[in-house]
């Protein structure tokens, strides 16, 4: 099926079939996949054991189990990522994939187009992992503070999602780097999804001013964090040095809500 360009798959489940006259209640799900697919070379492989194209299929038992469980409709959104064509040339950068979702959630959300695939518009949740969460919350944010529609989701469903690109030294980036991503490759993620010049300098906060680090740390307060979860966490000798002047100006994007959507003040994330 397609809704406003993009593909997409609903999950129905069994019990479905006898509530014809029901509204039920709807999960959007964003898949994660590092915002990426189709990566050339091993050089810009992101993750470790697969062939780096994640989509409907590859979150398939997930989206499908999640139905089964819930008794919930399950909507999976078909976004575009990221194309790597060659070593320079990118299709699809920030934020096509993420305008694919925030028009899909948008059209479902409307009462008309709701009540025509029998899904109650005051109960749409949407979900997503990893990139997929980074989604959820973005949009999230987007319908709550920009009054997009009469309607907004009524839940967020983050599974280990990305929501900073501020601090890269914190247990979720140093300590969560096992499986399937390698968290050491977020700065060529950052550069694909971007389209610009990222060096792995990021991963040592050096992307940021001492004056942005000061505005934006209280957002990433990491010792609220319980100390078993920060065994090996060190805590940033870079708060006080200015970052590169070429890296600060290709990577000032990653500090805006549409990418860290945890950086800003608690009345919004709040809403």
């Amino acid at each position: 099926m397609i809704i406003e360009g993009v593909p997409v798959r609903f999950y129905y489940p069994i019990n479905s079939v006898n509530s014809l006259f029901k509204l039920l209640f709807v999960v959007i799900y964003y898949h994660g996949g590092g915002f990426c697919k189709g990566l050339v070379g091993e050089s810009f492989r992101i993750f470790r054991y697969s062939n780096d194209i994640v989509n409907l299929e590859t979150h398939h038992p997930i989206t499908r189990e999640l139905a089964v469980q819930t008794d919930f409709i399950v909507l999976s959104v078909e976004y575009v990522l990221i194309q790597q064509i060659s070593s320079i040339t990118r299709e699809h950068p920030f934020p096509v994939g993420l305008d694919d979702c925030t028009k899909v959630t948008k059209h479902i959300l409307d009462i008309d187009n709701a009540n025509k695939i029998n899904i109650d518009p005051t109960r749409i949740a949407i979900a997503g992992d990893s990139a997929g969460g980074n989604f959820v919350t973005v949009i999230a944010t987007r319908f709550t503070n920009e009054n997009m529609t009469k309607n907004i989701p009524c839940l967020q469903i983050l599974i280990y999602p990305v929501v900073q690109f501020f601090d890269f030294m914190l247990p979720s980036y140093r300590e969560a780097n096992v499986n399937i991503f390698d968290s050491g490759k977020s700065g060529l993620m950052l550069e694909l999804y971007l389209n610009r010049s990222i060096s792995d300098d990021i991963l040592a906060n050096n992307h940021t001013t001492t004056e942005q680090k000061k505005q934006y740390r209280p957002y990433v307060d990491w010792p609220l964090i319980p100390s078993k979860y920060r065994q090996t966490y060190k805590e940033s000798i870079n708060d006080n040095i200015d970052g590169g002047a070429n890296l600060r100006k290709n990577a000032q994007q990653t500090l805006e809500p549409d990418l860290s959507p945890l950086l800003v003040e608690n009345e919004k994330l709040s809403k």
